[in-house]
């Protein structure tokens, strides 16, 4: 199910109220059918209120929005609607923290368990990994295994599509040379393969030393995928 002819009606000024009506609603549908699963890939507790306010806000934006979708192919369509999903449900669980912080309210244990990200968001969880990377690693080599696990993150987290990434850290002098364009792709992939296996380890790490508890630790493996098996 494509996203991108109902992204281009939306982004057309001239098109009419009824295409455009037409292409909210098959967006909103298509949605619906694949966006749960972008979201629950990486935070599977999310309540089913919260897609479904994401999936309103990623259709109110392709409709209305400054920035709406300037791309030409779906899979560029599919990563700015990702990314717009998974913004959304960051800040609900970042808003959700304030509430129980600002009450200065305990966060049972059960609930940790049922939900990991109450007691910390995703993005205090990777500022930990961060810190555990630098830890393991040797002062020479930190901003080449950094920029790894960027791009790994870029990939898994926020979607960055392989051409995507290719353009911005690996892009060929020549991009119509078939062999130029082979080698930058498998050396994307290499950044990606090495940036997953020292994320990996340094997630690994923080769980042996108790900084993350197993609920964490387990939210962390999914975000990095690592007990995936490697695909290209």
């Amino acid at each position: 199910m494509a996203v991108l002819p109902y992204l281009e009606v939306l982004a057309d000024d001239d098109a009419t109220w009824e295409a455009r009506e037409q292409a909210a609603r098959g967006l909103y549908e298509t949605l619906r059918h694949f966006g749960p699963g972008l979201v629950r890939r990486l935070r599977p507790h999310t309540p089913d209120h919260v897609i479904e306010e994401a999936i309103h806000k990623v259709v109110i934006k392709a409709a209305l929005g400054t920035s709406r979708f300037r791309g030409t192919d779906e899979r560029a369509a599919r990563s700015w609607c990702n990314k717009i999903l998974q913004h959304y449900v960051i800040d609900y669980f970042r808003a959700r923290r304030r509430v129980v912080d600002g009450e200065h309210l305990p966060t049972p244990a059960t609930a940790r368990e049922a939900d990991p990200v109450v007691a910390r968001d995703l993005a205090t969880l990777l500022d930990l990994l961060h810190t555990a990377l630098l830890r393991l690693t040797r002062e020479r080599d930190r901003p080449t295994v950094l920029h790894n696990v960027k791009i790994h993150l870029e990939a898994r987290v926020l979607g960055a599509e392989i051409d995507e990434q290719i353009e911005r850290w690996a892009r060929p002098e020549d991009p119509a040379d078939p062999t130029a364009l082979r080698r930058a792709r498998d050396r994307v992939y290499q950044y990606r393969r090495r940036g997953k296996v020292a994320a990996c380890r340094a997630a690994a790490a923080l769980e042996e030393a108790g900084e993350v508890t197993s609920e964490e630790a387990q939210l962390l493996r999914r975000i990095l995928g690592c007990d995936e098996e490697e695909s290209s």
